[in-house]
């Protein structure tokens, strides 16, 4: 195609799409939500999941004990009856805290 011919072919394609919109809603684009969900990534801020694990969060004496335990490589099952908590509760500290890591950070 000629440079002119595909300037026609690109003005009657997008008169056939606005006659298309106002018969057809669905051919409108995509919905809000839709829109919003290819945005989610991008503004992590308002909602989307973090990053990573809070490095910098100071462990608390609980966390410090499940860190130990994680090390010597019990079970999250096991640390959680050990500690009288649930397993999601010590899933949910392993994952927010970053553990295992070193006593020092």
């Amino acid at each position: 195609m000629t440079p002119d011919q595909e300037e026609i072919y690109r003005s009657l394609w997008l008169k056939q799409l606005e006659i298309d919109r106002k018969v057809n809603p669905l051919a409108a684009g995509p919905s809000p939500h839709f829109k919003a969900g290819l945005l989610g990534g991008k503004h992590g801020a308002r909602g989307g999941r973090s990053a990573g694990p809070v490095v910098s969060e100071p462990m608390t004496k609980q966390v410090l004990i499940v860190n130990r335990l994680i090390k010597r490589n019990l079970a999250l099952k096991h640390i959680a009856d050990i500690l009288g908590v649930s397993a999601k509760h010590i899933s949910n500290i392993k994952r927010i805290y970053g553990l295992p890591r070193n006593e020092e950070e």
